[in-house]
C-alpha cells in the first residue's frame, strides 16, 4: 500500500509539475537560524511557507513556474528544464520558449517561465559548448512571473564574466513564437557531434583552459543534477576580476571565533594555518560562494556579509595569536584590531568568570 501512495504522489507532482527538493542541501537544514528565504520571496503565487517549525511547498497553491528553481542558492529546488539543442553551422544552440508565450507544455525546450534558468544553468550550458540562447517569451512585465529576476539580466552579467576571463561570449537571440517553432522545427539541425570549424576549435581550447585549474569535472552536470557553486564552473583568472558572489570579512568588527569558517558548506572561508607555527589567516574563496548567507547568519559580530557581482579586495585576513589573562588559552584577533585587556572572546562575554555559574550535584 505505501509503494501504492507513493506512486500516488509522484504522478501528483508530475501532473502539476512541482519542483523536488533536496532537503539536505537546503541551509535550514544546515543551520536552524538560517534566514534564507529565497523560495519564498519570488514565489508569485505564495505557495512556499516558511516559519518556525518548517519550510514547504503548499501544493494546491503552486503553478509550477519553477521560479524557485534558479533563485535557490544551493540547488536544492530542482526541476527537469532541458532545452531543446541544436546546431547551426559551426555554432551550438540552446533554445527556450516558455509556456504563457504560448509553446506547447511538453515540447522539447518549452519551460514553465524563462526566469526559471538560473546562471548555474547557464553556465553549465556554455560549459558544454553552447553560444547561443534562443529564447521566446510572453510580454513579461505584464505577467504575474515577470517581477522574478529576469534570463537577460543573468546573461549580461554572464557576459560581463566572460569578457574579463578573455572568454567567448554567449550570444542571445529573442525571437515571437512563429520564428521559435520554425527554428524549433526545421530551422536548424539536431546537435550532434563537434564541429572542428576554427570557432569551435577556439572554443575547445578555451574549455581545456579552464579545465587545467580543475573546475570541469562533470560536463553533464544539468542531467544529473550536480551542484557547483557559480563561481567555480569559471573561476576567476585573477583577484582583480568579479565573482558572482563575494564574501566579506570586516576586520575591525571579527572577533576570529572561527564560526564562518566552520559552517560554511564550500569552503568559501576558512582558516589557513601558516608559518610561524601557530599564525593563521582567514582566507576567502569567492569561486567557492553561493550567496547562502550562513556566514552572515552565524556572525554574532555582524563583520560577515555577502555581496554580489562584485570584484574581491581583500581575500585573506591575518589573525594573531595571543594569551588570554583570564583562562590561559590561545586565542586570536585579526592583526591590526587592538586587544588591550588580553581576554578571550569569551572571558571578555563573561567578565572573567564573574557571569558563569556554578553547577552543584
Amino acid at each position: 500500500m505505501s509503494d501504492l501512495r507513493e506512486l500516488g504522489r509522484a504522478s501528483y507532482r508530475e501532473a502539476r509539475n512541482l519542483p523536488d527538493v533536496v532537503s539536505e542541501r537546503c541551509v535550514h537544514t544546515l543551520i536552524e537560524t538560517a534566514s534564507c528565504q529565497a523560495c519564498v520571496d519570488v514565489c508569485p503565487q505564495d505557495a512556499w511557507v516558511l516559519d518556525d517549525e518548517q519550510l514547504g511547498i503548499d501544493a494546491s497553491r503552486c503553478d509550477g513556474c519553477n521560479l524557485c528553481v534558479a533563485t535557490c542558492p544551493e540547488g536544492a529546488i530542482q526541476a527537469d528544464m532541458p532545452p531543446a539543442l541544436k546546431s547551426d553551422g559551426g555554432h551550438k544552440v540552446a533554445m527556450l520558449a516558455c509556456e504563457p508565450a504560448g509553446a506547447a507544455a511538453g515540447d522539447e525546450g518549452v519551460v514553465p517561465c524563462l526566469h526559471a534558468i538560473g546562471l548555474n544553468t547557464v553556465m553549465a550550458l556554455y560549459r558544454t559548448e553552447v553560444d547561443t540562447l534562443i529564447s521566446c517569451s510572453s510580454d513579461c512585465d505584464n505577467c504575474a512571473r515577470g517581477s522574478a529576476p529576469r534570463l537577460e539580466l543573468c546573461l549580461e552579467r554572464f557576459n560581463q564574466l566572460l569578457r574579463e576571463r578573455k572568454l567567448p561570449t554567449m550570444h542571445h537571440r529573442h525571437v515571437d513564437l512563429d520564428e521559435w517553432l520554425r527554428l524549433a522545427d526545421k530551422g536548424l539541425a539536431e546537435s550532434g557531434g563537434p564541429s572542428m570549424s576554427r570557432r569551435q576549435f577556439f572554443r575547445r581550447a578555451t574549455q581545456a583552459a579552464i579545465a587545467e585549474h580543475g573546475h570541469i569535472r562533470n560536463p553533464g552536470a544539468m542531467s544529473n543534477r550536480q551542484f557547483e557553486p557559480a563561481g567555480s564552473i569559471i573561476p576567476r583568472r585573477t583577484d582583480a576580476q568579479t565573482v558572482p558572489f563575494l564574501p566579506q570579512i570586516d576586520p575591525g568588527r571579527c572577533n576570529a571565533c572561527d564560526a564562518c569558517a566552520r559552517l560554511c558548506p564550500h569552503g568559501a572561508i576558512v582558516v589557513e594555518k601558516s608559518d610561524p607555527p601557530g599564525s593563521r589567516s582567514y582566507l576567502i574563496n569567492p569561486d567557492q560562494c553561493t550567496g547562502c548567507g550562513i556566514c552572515e547568519d552565524v556572525c554574532d559580530q555582524q563583520a560577515v556579509s555577502v555581496t554580489t557581482w562584485a570584484t574581491p579586495s581583500l581575500l585573506r585576513i591575518p589573525l594573531n595569536p595571543d594569551r588570554c589573562h583570564g583562562c590561559g588559552v590561545t586565542y586570536y584577533t585579526p592583526a591590526g584590531k587592538p586587544s588591550p585587556d588580553h581576554q578571550c572572546r569569551i572571558c571578555a562575554l563573561t567578565r572573567n568568570h564573574r557571569l558563569l555559574y556554578q553547577v552543584l550535584d
